[in-house]
């Protein structure tokens, strides 16, 4: 305390001097930030690291939809419209050789057709399959394969006779694949026949090509040695001894589905829980990390409860979480069923894995809704699902670990590395084939959806939701049905956010700063401004600025200021203090997405001086930055979230010395008039 005190009176004195203005040496440029990868082994970049292996399963083109299309994967699809035949049901027998790395699969397909007239039914799946289709009592049916590139085929399975209309038919599939564990067009996206844990984490049925999106019902029955457990989506039903000694699983997905036939093969464990709903929780783990199921699952439980409280009540009524190794690159949901890395099945609250399984398993589960219960309708809606589960797992974290990290992180106003020529508005089509997906979806989509809640607030935004999921739950939607349903719960027109935020490149840039009004009464106020630039390239936005006021001797005072979209207009606004205020802090806490320059230079405290205590204030961010450099002159983006642009006065990425010495240089300048 003894040492605040001089501070305080010297600020005190300085503050009652008159304002008046003063040249101003220059106002910093913004800082861009660089286009660098995240600093190795820091929990933004194994996040980063499991956002863009996500990334890059969930966004595997769909044929006939072109390669922009958002991968939809499950939901009763009313908004589908009528198509020739369908897949109504699979009951799927895979059998995985884990020395030979093939997959062997027997499935009966039950089909209805619709129109008459259809005579052949196409399909597509890997390249190199042995692939022949029988009717129920055997009959040979024709089959031919045509490419699909390198990695896929199409194939053609000839009818006796034409269908007739509202038609059922069935046919028996039988295939062997060998595995290459690859990047496929589809098919198997991901799998692995090696190690402690075989999986494989795609199609094993058969998917139409005419239609790609034909959601059915499966049942599904994994061969697997005696010593080995299968774990997969859907409801455990039992086991059963095969002659040779070997054992065969068997799940019910009853939901429809397109992709329900994900499975892994391990020693595993499982561990039954319930929801606080009484919804049945499985964790499958291995031995090493079963002592710890019992933690996974009531984090799993408080998942679901929060979600189910602030968004809608858990849509399925079972959810299995299966353990796979590090090396599958971090989570991936399926309807009734997430997949995740092993070493967040380590996480418990007094360890530093806590964080990551927190964020990873909520992004995960919260697909269960967003990607599975409500599905994107087009390649511009799949903001619906990545930027929804990456948002709803920031609101989760920061409320369950009562930190905000995640989603600082996210909040790209650290330094938006996406370029003006490779930004995409988060509703374009175009973004799933963008080259910064990753950033503008998960991060950038999150963000913007998170300011979306604090317009509305967090009453409205969960009642929004929860309309959002029963009218569109088992169906796709767009991005403009769920502007409509949240304009409907708060009652009025949000046409401006959706069209800045999602229609829209870039972010907020702003000058700020502040002057302090001392009155003839002895009363004081604070007066801010806010300039937005008129640079043609830099959008001006609207939005509501949360305004954090230190005064001397009282508690802070928070305020919000309502700017509007002017660029050539400075939006200023006065708020009375109660004694002289020390320091003036715009979007405290990192609420909006934005870039700020201090409209005072060297005043990076907004007191309206440059003095002292702005010298202090930068002394106590010394090292704070989002751009590290290591000896061998790499540099790496590191999200510091105690970083703040506005001491950063070289505009550089990092507070230090040199911006010490450029504030002397403006030492004694007094905000100008406004």
């Amino acid at each position: 305390m003894s040492r605040a005190l001089p501070l305080f009176l010297v600020a005190t004195a300085l503050l009652a001097l008159p304002a008046i203005a003063a040249p101003q040496p220059g106002v910093p440029a913004f800082f861009s930030g660089a286009d660098l990868p995240p600093q190795p082994g820091t929990a933004f970049a194994r996040r980063r690291a499991w956002q863009e292996r996500e990334a890059a399963q969930a966004r595997v083109p769909l044929p006939g939809l072109g390669d922009a299309a958002a991968y939809l994967v499950a939901a009763n699809f009313a908004n589908l419209g009528a198509t020739a035949w369908t897949v109504l049901d699979q009951d799927i027998t895979v059998d995985l050789d884990a020395t030979a790395s093939v997959v062997t699969t027997d499935a009966v397909l039950s089909i209805h057709v619709t129109d008459g007239g259809v005579n052949a039914l196409m399909f597509y799946g890997d390249v190199g399959e042995t692939w022949t289709v029988t009717t129920p009592d055997g009959a040979p049916l024709v089959t031919s394969v045509g490419s699909l590139g390198s990695a896929n085929s199409s194939y053609t399975v000839g009818l006796p006779a034409p269908a007739t209309p509202d038609s059922d038919l069935q046919l028996k599939l039988h295939r062997v694949v060998k595995l290459t564990c690859g990047q496929g067009f589809q098919g198997f996206l991901q799998c692995n026949t090696s190690g402690t844990y075989r999986w494989m984490a795609g199609s094993v049925g058969a998917l139409p090509y005419n239609n790609s999106h034909t959601p059915f019902t499966c049942k599904l029955h994994i061969k697997t040695a005696a010593t080995d457990v299968a774990a997969a989506t859907g409801l455990p039903k039992g086991v059963d001894t095969l002659p040779d000694g070997r054992l065969l699983w068997h799940f019910t997905q009853p939901e429809r589905s397109e992709h329900n036939d994900a499975f892994a093969v391990a020693p595993y464990k499982m561990f039954v829980g319930a929801s606080q709903d009484n919804d049945p929780i499985r964790v499958f783990t291995t031995n090493a990390y079963s002592g710890n199921a019992a933690t996974i699952g009531k984090f799993v439980s408080d998942v679901l409860a929060f979600y189910g409280g602030h968004m809608a009540k858990f849509p399925w009524t079972d959810l299995n979480l299966i353990q796979l190794a590090d090396t599958f690159g971090g989570g991936e949901s399926f309807l009734m069923g997430v997949f995740a890395i092993e070493s967040v099945f380590d996480g418990a609250p007094d360890n530093q894995g806590w964080e990551e399984t927190n964020s990873l398993l909520s992004h995960e589960i919260a697909h269960q809704w967003w990607g599975n219960f409500v599905a994107p309708q087009g390649a511009g809606d799949v903001c619906l699902s990545e930027s929804m589960a990456e948002f709803s797992s920031c609101w989760y974290t920061e409320t369950a670990l009562a930190n905000r990290s995640q989603i600082l992180t996210n909040n790209l106003s650290f330094a938006y590395t996406v370029a003006i020529t490779d930004d995409k508005p988060v509703n374009s089509a175009a973004v799933y084939a963008a080259a910064k997906y990753v950033d503008i979806i998960y991060h950038k989509g999150s963000v913007v959806l998170d300011m979306l809640r604090r317009e509305v607030g967090d009453a409205v935004m969960s009642q929004a939701l929860a309309a959002y999921a029963a009218q569109y739950g088992r169906d796709y939607a767009t991005l403009a049905q769920l502007r409509a349903v949240v304009e409907k719960a708060a009652g009025q027109d949000l046409s401006w956010f959706f069209t800045q935020w999602f229609s829209r490149v870039g972010l907020i840039h702003a000058h700020v700063a502040a002057r302090p009004i001392q009155h003839a009464d002895g009363t004081w106020s604070v007066r801010v401004q806010v300039v937005q630039p008129t640079d043609p390239k830099i959008k001006p936005y609207r939005f509501h600025l949360p305004v954090h006021i230190e005064t001397i001797g009282n508690a802070p005072i928070d305020v919000v200021m309502a700017i509007d979209a002017l660029a050539d207009t400075p939006q200023i606004q006065e708020f009375a203090v109660p004694s002289a205020p020390l320091r003036v802090k715009c979007d405290w806490q990192r609420q909006l997405l934005r870039k700020f320059v201090v409209g005072t230079p060297g005043d990076v405290n907004l007191s309206g001086l440059v003095d002292g205590a702005d010298l202090i204030d930068m002394a106590y961010r010394q090292g704070r930055g989002v751009v590290h450099s290591y000896g061998n002159g790499k540099s790496f983006f590191f999200p510091d979230t105690a970083w703040n642009e506005l001491y950063d006065l070289t505009v550089d990425g990092l507070v230090k010395g040199d911006d010490a010495d450029a504030l002397n240089d403006w030492f004694g300048t007094q905000a100008e008039e406004f």
